[in-house]
């Protein structure tokens, strides 16, 4: 496996993840899995319409999932993240006033499986502000507009860019203003990702590191 960043445009890259890794089998993996509802611990102010058409794993069974979770979430790739956003410096480092090294200490790298059933929606936005950066890695089988994300400059949903998908496609994007984002699923079929991130530790987990 190996995943690397290659930056498209301002504070957003695309990720291209060579998983050697039929889409059939993924499927089957996916399909065994135990999925839960994400309203089940949505915090109050974030309802969505559309949360009962997404489901994410907790408990990931599947060795081969696991796998494929235990190195996007590694240390390697963590740093190769992290080294993508200082890519854009100084308008990153302005942003966050934070050393790179000091980056890495400060912060949780993460990956949650998702799944988004036909129909779900979910509107323009950005995301909540401990999440420094935010991104997604598709395991659809081809390319297909219908479970794309659009990004676009602000709220105003100027300069529409729409990132291509499939399996080992994704994107990561820093969570500021310039990357309004929006998701769906308008095919006939499951989508499913990952969702990645860097998050800023709680003082209880900075304490516990």
């Amino acid at each position: 496996m190996n995943i690397t960043f290659n930056n498209t445009r301002f504070f957003l890259s695309f990720i291209k993840f060579d998983i050697d890794v039929e889409y059939a089998t993924l499927l089957e993996e996916f399909q065994k899995e135990n999925w839960i509802s994400w309203n089940y611990d949505t915090p109050m102010g974030h309802e969505n319409p559309n949360w009962n058409l997404r489901y994410k794993l907790k408990e990931v069974q599947s060795p081969l999932l696991r796998s494929i979770q235990d190195y996007v979430q590694s240390d390697v790739v963590k740093q190769r993240a992290i080294d993508m956003l200082y890519s854009f410096n100084p308008a990153f480092q302005g942003l966050w006033s934070i050393e790179k090294d000091q980056l890495s200490q400060w912060a949780n790298w993460h990956m949650e499986y998702m799944l988004d059933y036909p129909g779900f929606q979910l509107a323009p936005h950005n995301d909540y502000r401990r999440l420094i950066c935010a991104g997604m890695i598709y395991f659809n089988q081809a390319n297909d507009p219908a479970v794309a994300t659009t990004f676009y400059h602000n709220r105003n949903m100027e300069d529409p860019m729409v990132l291509p998908n499939g399996i080992g496609t994704g994107w990561l994007a820093v969570n500021d203003y310039c990357n309004w984002h929006a998701g769906k699923n308008e095919s006939n079929y499951n989508r499913y990702s990952a969702l990645i991130g860097l998050t800023i530790k709680t003082p209880e987990e900075y304490n516990d590191r």
